[in-house]
């Protein structure tokens, strides 16, 4: 797993079997450990902020089981990982099956927008001898509601989209994004927040991340 931060100046990398995150410093040319303890994640991660978001596990030890498998935020500054899973991702579909939430094949969470992740996991299996990759693309927004303090804050999903493609082939072995992110489309976002603003409050206490 690997994630750039710090407007990118900074890079982390980490690594499955000694579970150790590091960090490079680019202009510094030099490595140091981020966190010696980082737990179960799988595929790449992406960084909202100073708040980096992976798919995985909080555990010590080498196995876990499925349903503790979720996107989760580390803050990168506190070098923690908040106490709570990112909520909102509940809807079957959304996340790979239970069965298949510790081994999913390929799976990487992307940021496509400022405030909009990707993530994407695949599945192989064969159509008459012949490998296919069943590829699931989940796009949603995040935002934050904040605790009392830093490390408490919880995070949340919204403004979700998923669909599904079959590919030939054995496996994918990366993804990125490739162009400009499309503009904010703020008309949308203010007339959102307009809507939300008389069903009793329901934003309240809702911070967007920048």
């Amino acid at each position: 797993m690997y994630a750039v931060f710090n407007r990118g100046r900074r890079i982390l990398l980490y690594s499955l079997d000694s579970r150790i995150a590091f960090t490079y410093d680019v202009k510094r040319n030099s490595w140091s450990v981020l966190d010696a303890n980082f737990g179960l994640w799988l595929g790449d991660a992406a960084v909202v902020g100073d708040v980096m978001f992976c798919y995985g596990a909080l555990t010590k030890i080498t196995w876990a089981p499925p349903s503790s498998f979720h996107v989760r935020a580390y803050d990168l500054e506190e070098k923690i990982w908040l106490p709570h899973h990112v909520g909102g991702l509940e809807d079957e579909g959304v996340l790979p099956p239970l069965a298949d939430r510790g081994q999913p094949g390929y799976i990487s969470l992307i940021r496509i927008h400022s405030r909009r992740l990707c993530l994407i996991w695949a599945k192989l299996f064969r159509v008459d001898g012949y490998p296919k990759l069943n590829v699931h693309c989940t796009k949603f927004s995040i935002h934050r509601r904040p605790g009392k303090r830093k490390r408490e804050a919880q995070f949340y999903a919204s403004n979700l989209s998923h669909v599904q493609y079959v590919l030939d082939g054995w496996c994918i072995l990366r993804c990125f994004l490739m162009g400009s992110a499309p503009p904010v489309e703020e008309d949308t976002i203010k007339e959102r927040r307009k809507k939300n603003e008389g069903h009793d409050g329901e934003t309240s206490g809702v911070e967007r991340l920048s």
